[in-house]
């Protein structure tokens, strides 16, 4: 269980699915859910990117559902193309996906930033058994 866990929460992505409408000219329902989609997890994060921007879900030809990315620039050859996961500070990146951002955010972040979220830096906190000499020197 706690692999499976582990798996679907760091390799998962919350999108949003559009329900067909019910009526004609009736508005569609959104709703999010957490996918995980082969070979998706491969995309690495980009804080540049604004979320949402770089995938959604679509349709398919034959009505079938279908992760789709989106380049939200020109790449040269060669270059890493990323995704968003979305505006997170460090402790939630650290948490649910198992890195930090070195680098200072985008503007887009700064009144995030700005409402008391911190985006740069983590707090951790570890609490660890002591042992004596005797129980060392024994393992």
């Amino acid at each position: 269980y706690l692999w499976a866990r582990a798996m679907l929460w760091s390799r998962g992505e919350r999108l949003n699915i559009e329900a067909a409408p019910e009526a004609e000219g009736a508005e569609a329902k959104t709703t999010k859910v957490l996918l995980m989609t082969p070979f998706f997890d491969l995309f690495n994060h980009s804080a540049a990117i604004s979320a949402g921007d770089s995938h959604r879900v679509v349709r398919g030809a034959g009505g079938e559902l279908c992760v789709r990315a989106v380049a939200t620039r020109d790449y040269a050859a060669g270059e890493e193309v990323c995704i968003s996961y979305g505006q997170h500070s460090n402790r939630q990146l650290l948490l649910s996906y198992g890195f930090v951002l070195e680098a200072a955010l985008p503007a887009a972040t700064a009144k995030e930033s700005a409402k008391g979220r911190s985006f740069d830096c983590a707090e951790l906190s570890l609490s660890l058994p002591v042992a004596s000499a005797d129980e060392v020197d024994a393992q």
